[in-house]
């Protein structure tokens, strides 16, 4: 589950992180977004802004049908799309994961 997998056309590919993005969950999307999804959609998959945008706004759109979103999409998704330009982090790993944010982590561990 922590191993760095090559999908088609040698793009990397972190199994779990590509399940996160099936998955709709209602409380740590600030997080999952930002310590998450855009290091891993910028610097591991290596999309273009647009696409980020896409996928994070999809996500987040069937996020919100658990539980509504209380925070603004467009500002969130900018502010970290800068971030990962700017800083280049990876996304943390899932062991890192069960130390920041137990909650997040007790919510995917089941996979």
């Amino acid at each position: 589950m922590k191993k760095i997998r090559y999908g088609y056309g040698g793009v990397n590919t972190i199994l779990w992180i590509e399940i996160l993005l099936q998955t709709t969950i209602a409380d740590c999307r600030k997080y999952a977004i930002w310590r998450i999804l855009m290091p891993y959609l910028f610097n591991i998959k290596k999309l273009s802004e647009r696409e980020v945008i896409d996928l994070t706004q999809t996500w987040l759109d069937k996020c919100d049908h658990m539980r509504s979103l209380d925070f603004n999409i467009k500002y969130l998704t900018r502010q970290n799309i800068r971030n990962s330009k700017k800083n280049q982090y990876l996304p943390v790993s899932i062991d890192i994961l069960a130390a920041e944010n137990k909650e997040l982590h007790d919510i995917i561990s089941w996979w």
